[in-house]
């Protein structure tokens, strides 16, 4: 007996139960999540096992078209490292924009949160590509010597902060756009606070 070839991919699946979970919270019914693909309960289940499991794939993951990680893999590009940064930093408060409420809806539904300290998670493989990034920075001597993972993780923190704080707890009080923000948070990182001369 030959299988039958699945109708839907397990991306346009794991596409509308984000879609269900990121719109309705972590209690939607899985009957609305295979209702709104057009497949049975049952039919989800074989394919994913539990609602938790469905929940995991369908919001700790990066997005398909995510490039960042081999882009930071690779180390600064020729261009003044100010610029990258101020580049690379912008997208990822986009993304952010995206994480930061599956994260809430993860945390709504109970899910472990040591899910997102697995080796493949995407917190953990952002920080290590940024980690690589700050070395090859400081290996070609375009920033001073730093700890890396230190940096990496302060850099990401800035940048998930606004999201955040608009996300989770409402805070819109920043009028600036996501370029300015990060600009500032650039600036401040390359120069520190201090004025010139200052001890």
């Amino acid at each position: 007996m030959v299988a039958r070839p699945r109708k839907f991919t397990d991306k346009v699946l794991l596409e509308v139960a984000r879609r269900c979970l990121l719109e309705h919270g972590p209690s939607v019914s899985t009957t609305v999540i295979a209702d709104e693909i057009g497949i049975s309960q049952a039919a989800l289940f074989k394919r994913f096992g539990t609602k938790e499991k469905l929940i995991i794939a369908a919001l700790c993951q990066l997005p398909a078209d995510y490039p960042m990680l081999e882009v930071l893999k690779r180390g600064p590009g020729p261009e003044p490292i100010r610029d990258q940064l101020i580049e690379l930093g912008t997208f990822l408060v986009a993304l952010f924009r995206q994480i930061v409420p599956c994260f809430s809806v993860m945390a709504a539904a109970g899910v472990d949160s040591q899910i997102l300290s697995r080796p493949d998670s995407p917190p953990v493989l952002g920080r290590e590509a940024w980690t690589s990034w700050f070395e090859i920075a400081q290996a070609q001597g375009r920033v001073r010597p730093l700890d890396a993972p230190v940096t990496a993780v302060a850099f990401i923190g800035f940048l998930q902060a606004r999201p955040f704080r608009e996300h989770i707890i409402g805070d819109m009080g920043l009028t600036c756009t996501d370029g300015e923000y990060v600009t500032q948070i650039v600036d401040l990182l390359l120069t520190g606070m201090l004025p010139e001369g200052a001890k």
